[in-house]
């Protein structure tokens, strides 16, 4: 009865991402979801409770798909990163290290957005919507996962010393490369507004790397 369960909420889970990628926030309807899932009505607010707590559940997921492609591509960055030093293209020290898998991450936001407009311009619209504070505790914890692919490149550094202003800093970076795609990229994914938000993107990252250096905060 659990898997068969289980089995209804992944169905209606992936509706709604769906339906998200064909027409944004505005589509996601108890009775548009139920129709396409071959269910009732009751049954979608049975398993959610809301349709703001399904809309929640599946961003959730959202989240932790950038997450995994996040972890995935920063292994295999790695081993770019090595190629390059040892082609010389890459200069052979900490401070270009860091540079290199900082740019690889926000590489990695990007096409993810580029990959998922909708549904990320959805989850953003939802977001924004909701009340101060209401989103559930496990959803926060999926975001403050997303903050740990910055916060673990950060550990390599002096301000991995202090969780406290480790967690700053990463979130006030991941925040402003998040503020330049949101603002110039999001619902605009031409090669001319890529290229600028990247651009943007770069000199960003590079004084936050000089500045962190600069300031002896580096190793």
């Amino acid at each position: 009865m659990t898997l068969e369960r289980d089995n209804v909420r992944a169905k209606v889970i992936a509706t709604t991402l769906a339906l998200m990628d064909e027409g944004g926030l505005e589509q996601i309807k108890a009775r548009s979801i139920a129709k396409k899932v071959g269910i009732s009505v009751g049954s979608i607010y049975n398993l959610f409770g809301s349709v703001d707590e399904l809309i929640q559940e599946t961003n959730a997921h959202i989240l932790a798909d950038m997450g995994k492609l996040g972890q995935i591509n920063g292994a295999k960055s790695e081993t770019e990163l090595q190629q390059k030093i040892s082609s010389g293209e890459i200069e052979d020290s900490n401070k270009a290290r860091l540079l290199f898998r900082f740019l690889k991450l926000a590489e990695i936001y990007m096409d993810f957005v580029e990959a998922n407009a909708n549904r990320w311009a959805a989850m953003l619209a939802f977001n924004r919507n909701r009340a101060e504070g209401a989103a559930a505790e496990w959803y926060l914890d999926q975001q403050n996962a997303l903050f740990d692919l910055v916060g673990n490149v950060l550990d390599e550094t002096r301000l991995g010393d202090d969780e406290k202003t480790r967690d700053i800093a990463a979130r006030a970076l991941w925040s402003s490369v998040h503020g330049i795609v949101t603002m110039g990229y999001v619902g605009n994914p031409s090669t001319m507004s890529r290229d600028y938000t990247w651009a943007q993107i770069e000199l960003l990252v590079t004084v936050f790397v000089d500045g962190l250096y600069s300031k002896g905060n580096g190793r």
